[in-house]
């Protein structure tokens, strides 16, 4: 569920809104891989990269499977441009 409604918030472009609301609800879930990389994704769309690496690999040790996450960090550790 908090998943699903940060999801919508960041598509339909209230982006500080998803951010407020991921922040919260990883307070309660602090290790929900998708909650941890779309705040990645909002991070570094804000260029704030000190916060997008931590995050992902959380996302990462969270779930072994969320490819994206894996992606994203394989391109940022290798200097990659991300499309977003």
């Amino acid at each position: 569920a908090y998943e699903n409604l940060a999801s919508v918030l960041f598509r339909t472009g209230k982006q500080d809104e998803a951010k407020a609301f991921i922040e919260n609800a990883l307070l309660k879930l602090p290790y929900n891989s998708k909650l941890n990389f779309l705040l990645a994704v909002i991070y570094y769309k804000e260029g704030d990269l000190q916060k997008v690496v931590p995050l992902l690999q959380r996302a990462i040790l969270s779930d072994s499977s969320n490819m994206q996450a894996q992606q994203m960090y394989y391109r940022i550790q290798n200097g990659m441009k991300i499309q977003i």
